[in-house]
């Protein structure tokens, strides 16, 4: 049989989620009315026997009718009382007042008789909101949780015994119902869910014990003694279902059932058995645990369920032996710790089925406080604490007692008001210095070395500050940075391993293929990928002896260039959401300054071979030259090429060409402001400044060009800056985003003729830090050309110190707009030789030319 996949699956879920809201909108209505609006409903006139249609007992309106216990009901309004449904159709809109007739025959023999019984509403609630949460809020909350954790790990058994946990969880802590009183749609659904969820609850906990977080299959008493406990229990409910199902359409059928269903409650005692078995499961879960995961697993599954069930079980012990109702009488504050306990237990199921990597109690415990503790919940807790307390106050107090001791028992709450205020203000500055000082210095922390690693120049120095760093912000002692070396990636720094691990990967290792993004390990899993598909068993050994829990990616415009190693951090937390985006940012940065690094560390070592000027010059420009691009993306629609020819042995012109994500295509011209050495090194770090944006994958051109401002400026020094015209080219709509700043306005020449200027949107980047920028946009049309350009081209001099000009520039397209664009350069580079007629060059020229194909 096919196995079905994640949307046939959801499909169904989807399905019995619906029916489960037939069922919880049929409750919730009925409970509503008989809590909140009981005018607006009547209690039953009679209860009968369980297997017959014979009174068994009555509320006093009835008695007064006269009817009695021992009666036989033979029909109700005239309709003969076969099944309780005859009962349900005649209640099923009956309110406080209105009358039904029920024609009965004596328990004591005689002819039949008719009894005109006036109804009254039900008997409320002493706590209605102890009903409000039984029968709406823990409902509501169980069921959207346990069909959420089935919608998202559809495959997952686990998930599936959870929601039959959380669906008999709510069936047997909510309030009884008449489900007789329903339509013939939703009283199946009612009773399958109230009886035979409802009675089989003992043998879903033992399933969940039996599977979480490890299936016991190896011990095979604890399998055994637990189907020999819960299977009966199924039966019990099945038989129960059959019952109920039948004695709603008839008691001679029901009646025959009877027996064995009678027979099935002599096991009434198995779902306490069930609950000792379930937590001696939970402890030899813990204990047996194969992995460290599993053991956090099942130590927190052991301390929800303690939590969640032990004051039930206490105000269960206090109804028995007292007589008491469970959640009616008593002391209202524990009543109230009780009810919200009962939360505990589906979190906790959730939590631990979901996640893919559960923490430790300890660190469950304090991750929670940091969340709960934040300012706005701690208005949040202030607001509950205050609500509770009057709560409390309305709750506790009795209307029959005398007015000292009303006082007594509100005291507690006026205790609480009072002390409140005073209290919420050390308890922010306690908050402030124990647990969000810490996690806002790791965030500016980090967000700080991203920026701050691309000055550093030298790649030992670069590693070492970035592992340190990472090391103290979010408490890693082992980390270790691997890069691409001769075809193999090895450890170039590591610390927190005395010496150096013995690790190596090969660029084709199943692991770097994993490498497109970060990638979290999980050793200690057996059913991890980490133990599984290896080419080579060294390979996989010094995976294990890095020992990691996250890999991130190093990579820049050359490809992969390593990827570091981060081991598990002291708490055993999991990297957070949070953690990831900015190590991923620091990685980002990390891969693009290992890369310039590399670049100025190759020209440096080039240099200082040569002995003459014009020879390291020479290396400069070479090294200059694989700055500008190497490859030239195809782009659908569109031809294109660029060129620069600098004045000296290396310039400050820049020209990219970058491939983005979902089929976007950007192009870059830019000039910086000097000559020489000094204006090609920021030349430099505005492509890695243009690049890195890119690589993040902004498109918001105005965010674009302000973050590269920024980098520049906090980049070069005060009298140096660059002008920059960057955008964006859909091919499918052929719009043009782009964003000038401070740029010679690049020339779009129509295919009908017209020209138009693409002027500039913003100053100059690296001038202010306080520049602002926004962009702007244009559709190209088929055969326009598009030339951007720097001033080295309109400021050329002829021998009469006359310039090229725009002018001159805009003619020289024209004449050669029917060329391809590297004929185009070519000839806006000859006319220029002509016009300057030999004189010299005194600036880079730098030209891209994009052009729209005809259709």
């Amino acid at each position: 049989m096919a196995r079905l996949s994640d949307k046939q699956l959801r499909v169904i879920v989807s399905i019995l989620a619906i029916v489960a809201c037939i069922y919880q909108y049929r409750f919730f209505r009925e409970s509503y009315s008989k809590v909140f609006q009981r005018s607006q409903s009547a209690r039953s006139p009679f209860f009968l026997q369980r297997t017959a249609p014979v009174v068994a007992f009555l509320p006093p309106e009835s008695r007064e009718a006269g009817l009695a216990e021992g009666d036989r009901v033979i029909a109700i309004n005239g309709v003969p009382f076969t099944g309780m449904r005859v009962l349900g159709v005649a209640m099923a809109h009956a309110k406080a007042g209105d009358s039904v007739r029920v024609t009965f025959q004596p328990g004591g023999g005689g002819p039949e008789r008719t009894a005109t019984i006036l109804l009254r509403a039900p008997p409320g609630m002493r706590n209605p909101w102890v009903g409000l949460f039984l029968h709406f809020i823990m409902p509501a909350f169980s069921f959207a949780l346990g069909f959420w954790v089935v919608f998202v790990r559809p495959h997952d058994g686990r998930a599936w015994i959870l929601l039959a946990v959380m669906v008999s969880f709510t069936s047997i802590f909510s309030r009884q119902v008449d489900i007789h009183e329903w339509s013939d749609v939703d009283r199946p659904v009612g009773l399958l869910i109230r009886v035979f969820m409802g009675r089989s609850w003992p043998f879903w906990l033992l399933m969940l014990a039996l599977h979480f977080p490890e299936k016991l299959w190896h011990w095979r008493w604890i399998n055994t003694l637990a189907w020999l406990v819960g299977f009966p229990l199924v039966l019990q409910a099945a038989v129960d279902l059959a019952f109920e199902a039948a004695r709603m359409e008839s008691f001679d059928v029901a009646a025959s059932i009877g027996p064995i269903a009678q027979l099935f409650h002599t096991i009434d005692f198995l779902p306490m058995v069930a609950i000792g078995i379930y937590f001696a499961t939970l402890g030899v879960q813990w204990g047996i645990a194969r992995t460290p995961d599993a053991k956090r697993r099942a130590g927190l599954l052991n301390v929800g369920s303690h939590l969640s069930m032990t004051p039930t079980f206490i105000l269960v012990l206090r109804s028995i032996f007292t007589g008491s109702e469970m959640f009616g009488d008593g002391p209202g504050g524990f009543n109230i710790v009780a009810l919200l306990m009962h939360a505990i237990f589906p979190i906790t199921l959730a939590y631990i089925v979901v996640v893919h990597r559960a923490m430790d109690v300890r660190v469950v415990l304090r991750t929670g406080l940091q969340y709960a503790l934040a300012r706005r919940g701690l208005v949040v807790i202030e607001f509950l604490v205050l609500s509770a307390a009057i709560a409390y106050a309305v709750l506790a107090v009795d209307p029959s007692e005398t007015p000292t001791e009303r006082f007594v028992q509100i005291l507690p709450a006026i205790v609480v008001v009072v002390a409140l205020m005073p209290l919420s203000k050390r308890l922010r500055e306690w908050v402030d210095r124990r647990f969000f000082r810490e996690a806002y210095n790791a965030e500016q922390i980090l967000s700080e070395l991203s920026e701050e690693v691309r000055s550093i120049p030298e790649t030992s120095s670069l590693l070492e500050t970035v592992g340190q760093r990472i090391s103290e912000c979010l408490h890693v002692p082992q980390i270790a940075v691997l890069l691409r070396s001769d075809g193999m990636f090895r450890p170039a720094y590591a610390m927190g391993f005395g010496d150096t691990p013995d690790a190596s990967f090969a660029e084709n290792s199943p692991l770097v293929a994993r490498l497109q993004q970060p990638v979290s390990v999980y050793v200690d899993d057996p059913d991890s990928w980490v133990h599984h598909d290896w080419q080579d068993g060294y390979e996989r050994d010094s995976l294990l002896r890095l020992a990691p829990r996250l890999l991130l990616p190093l990579s820049a415009k050359a490809g992969m260039l390593g990827f570091l190693s981060l081991g598990p951090k002291l708490s055993e937390e999991p990297y957070s959401p949070s953690d990831m985006r900015l190590l991923k940012s620091v990685a980002v940065q990390t891969g693009l300054a290992i890369e310039n690094s590399k670049l100025t560390e190759a020209m440096a070592r080039e240099m200082a071979e040569r002995e003459q000027l014009n020879k390291e010059m020479a290396i400069a420009r070479d090294v200059q030259r694989r700055l500008f691009p190497q490859k030239f993306p195809s782009v659908q629609g569109v031809t294109y090429a660029g060129g620069c020819i600098p004045a000296q042995s290396v310039g400050g012109d820049y020209y990219d060409f970058l491939e983005l994500k979902e089929g976007l295509f950007a192009f870059a011209v830019g000039d910086v402001s000097g000559k020489g050495m000094p204006a090609a090194l920021l030349m430099s770090a505005l492509q890695a400044s243009v690049r890195g944006q890119a690589l993040n994958g902004i498109i918001d051109l105005a965010v674009f060009s302000a973050n590269v401002n920024q980098l520049l400026y906090d980049m070069s020094p005060r009298s140096h800056f660059a002008t920059l015209f960057y955008a964006i080219f859909e091919p499918a709509s052929r719009r043009l985003l782009y964003a000038n700043c401070g740029h010679n306005p690049p020339i779009l020449l129509r295919s009908s003729g017209g020209t138009l200027a693409l002027n500039p949107t913003g100053p100059g980047v690296g001038l202010s830090m306080r520049s602002t920028y926004r962009h702007a946009e244009t559709t190209l049309q088929a055969g326009d050309i598009l030339l951007a350009f720097t001033d080295g081209i309109t400021e050329a001099m002829n021998p009469q110190n006359e310039e090229f000009g725009e002018v001159r520039l805009q003619d020289a397209l024209s004449e050669a707009r029917t060329l391809a664009p590297e004929a185009i350069l070519q000839h806006i580079v000859t006319t220029v030789e002509q016009f300057s007629a030999g004189a010299p060059q005194h600036d880079d020229m730098t030209a891209v030319v994009f052009k729209v194909n005809e259709i």
